[in-house]
This record gives structure tokens, C-alpha cells and sequence, in this order.
């Protein structure tokens, strides 16, 4: 990936790595918050640690995030919990981007108003004068 942003290439990933709030499945490690005995268990939770906190120490350009309200994150998920579905809502605020812009747009508007506006917020992301390199 990183090669490919060196040659100029825009790279859109639909989820960003974060270690910011710790044990919840928000694109955040499934081994290195909990407490293992098997020691081999506990190497591979800390090399999976690693490898988030690698990842994360790239800035983003642009990060695009959707805010759900709680009634329509359980109409889209029904077999979530909804106490499960609550607290993920409550802490994406607090996941970190490393400064980068976050873009919020309200799943409530109609999809053709989310849409255009993450376009445009892409078009602006793609013109801004910066370095490609420089957010390490």
C-alpha cells in the first residue's frame, strides 16, 4: 500500500486500524487486549499489537466517517445487541486518526446527500497541496 501512495497512487480503504479504545471490535486488535496464559498465545497478541501500532503511525488524508444514530445502526443490525450496538456508537468519537481531517457525515440524510458529500470531501482531500510522505 505504502509503495503504492510513494507513486502518487490514492489509496481508499473502507476501515482505518485503531488500538485507541481498548476492548471493543471497532478495527481494533481481537488478541492484544485481553490476558493470555499460553505464552505463545501472548507472543502473538503482542507481535498483532505491533503490527496495529505500525499501521496506525501513517496519517491518514482524509478520513470519512459515517455517524449512525442508535435506532438505525439495530435496524441495519438486528442481531447485534443492542447494548453492544450503544457502546460501539458512543465510542467512535474516540477513536484516533492521528490528526488527520475526519470528514462527519449523518446517516440520517438521504444516500444521495452522503454520497456527494463524501465526494466532494474526497475531491478537496485530492487537491490539497501536501506532501504524500510527510504525515509519518
Amino acid at each position: 500500500m505504502m509503495a503504492l501512495r510513494r507513486k502518487g497512487v490514492a489509496v481508499v480503504a473502507d476501515r482505518f486500524p485503531q488500538i485507541a479504545v481498548a476492548n471493543l471490535k471497532i478495527d481494533g486488535p481481537g488478541l492484544a487486549n485481553v490476558t493470555y496464559r499460553n505464552a505463545f498465545v501472548r507472543f502473538l497478541a503482542g507481535r498483532e499489537k505491533a503490527l496495529y501500532a505500525y499501521m496506525i503511525s501513517y496519517r491518514p488524508d482524509l478520513v470519512i466517517r459515517l455517524n449512525v444514530d442508535l435506532e438505525t445502526a439495530f435496524a441495519r443490525k438486528p442481531d447485534h445487541r443492542y447494548e453492544s450496538l450503544a457502546l460501539k456508537i458512543a465510542n467512535v468519537p474516540k477513536l484516533e486518526y492521528q490528526g488527520a481531517p475526519i470528514l462527519d457525515l449523518d446517516s440520517r440524510l438521504p444516500l444521495a446527500d452522503v454520497i456527494a458529500q463524501a465526494k466532494a470531501g474526497v475531491s478537496r482531500s485530492l487537491s490539497w497541496p501536501h506532501d504524500a510522505l510527510g504525515d509519518r
